[in-house]
């Protein structure tokens, strides 16, 4: 991530976690950064909508903040 332009969010810290909802994530990994207002470098990835996949990741994000 130090080579990013633009910096993730840090998934370890209780406040961001608490600050967004599991359809937020989903909606960043589907529609990628500019869905949400964030940054062009992280790209969608619509092929993951509905998914057990995309299940798996927001699971796995989920983890990190505990």
């Amino acid at each position: 991530a130090k080579a990013l332009p633009t910096k993730p969010p840090n998934w370890t810290n209780p406040n961001w976690q608490s600050a967004v909802t599991d359809q937020g994530i989903r909606n960043a990994i589907i529609g990628g950064g500019m869905n949400i207002g964030r940054s062009e470098v992280m790209p969608p990835h619509e092929d993951l909508e509905g998914t057990k996949e995309l299940d798996g990741l927001l699971e796995l994000i989920r983890t990190f903040g505990r």
